[in-house]
């Protein structure tokens, strides 16, 4: 079964937000969500709204002996070498660079980082809700 998590977009017409749902299957593609509302003259709008598909992802960064490991959602831990690894992999997940420095420049041995990215690949990665 598909997961589904709410969606909040603008409507193209009037620019009220309409709330809308997206599955996990839709991550990566457009989304149209169509709710019949007013404008805020009180007119019937017949206006839609669309976004990406994203889905939230729970990045956990930590320092090891042998570097640092990053765990993304439910899956294994990921080794790396240094910082600049991580970096790259939290700008894969869409953060921005200067946010990535901040969250890896604040790891420190015993503390973890968490980071919550939105997934905008096509093909999600899978995890143990997805595999299952």
């Amino acid at each position: 079964m598909d997961e589904v998590r709410p969606l909040e977009v603008e409507c193209d017409w009037c620019g009220r937000p309409l709330a809308g749902e997206v599955r996990r299957s839709q991550v990566g593609k457009m989304v149209l969500v169509r709710v019949a509302h007013r404008s805020e003259s009180g007119r019937p709008c017949l206006g839609t709204g669309r976004r990406l598909g994203t889905w939230p992802l729970r990045v956990e960064l930590r320092s090891t002996p042998d570097g640092f490991e990053a765990r993304i959602g439910d899956g294994g831990p990921k080794g790396c070498t240094d910082r600049e690894s991580l970096v790259g992999i939290l700008r894969e997940l869409g953060v921005e660079r200067a946010e990535a420095v901040r969250k890896v420049d604040a790891i420190e041995p015993g503390w973890p980082v968490v980071v919550e990215a939105q997934e905008r690949r096509r093909a999600p990665r899978m995890t143990s809700a997805t595999s299952a």
